[in-house]
């Protein structure tokens, strides 16, 4: 059974927001790549560091703390749900890029739903154009 040019238009319209939601979705997944992806070089010149060096730490916000390392060679890795880990820097920036892999794998499937949605859009369009010009 077919659709009456107002369920279209409704449908229509109900789609278009869809890919605003995920607009604001990908930009936080890029975000947070791109952010794991300074931590994963901030771990690379940690790694660099010798015991004892002065350095600044970034508390947020703009704030900063001077700061003496004791054992470069240990990080405290947030594990989910709250729970942290002592990890050696290389098995961080380890588990740091399998993050940023599946990140990765996340904002291809945004992408691609995107395009899936926008292309319907435009046929959907088009289709009720023609209805409306009949």
């Amino acid at each position: 059974m077919e659709k009456t040019l107002e369920e279209k238009v409704v449908t229509y319209q109900l789609l278009q927001r869809y890919p605003e939601g995920l607009g604001e979705q990908l930009n936080l997944l890029q975000n947070r790549l791109l952010e794991l992806n300074s931590t994963q070089q901030a771990l690379q010149d940690f790694l660099e560091m010798k015991e004892g060096k002065e350095t600044f730490v970034n508390l947020g916000s703009g704030c900063w703390v001077m700061t003496r390392l004791e054992k470069p060679e240990t990080v405290l890795l947030n594990l989910g749900a709250g729970i942290f880990a002592r990890r050696k820097v290389e098995r961080a920036r380890e588990m740091l890029s399998e993050r940023a892999r599946l990140l990765e794998k996340e904002i291809e499937k945004l992408q691609t739903d995107m395009a899936l949605v926008s292309k319907k859009l435009s046929e959907m369009g088009r289709e009720i154009e023609g209805s409306l010009q009949a």
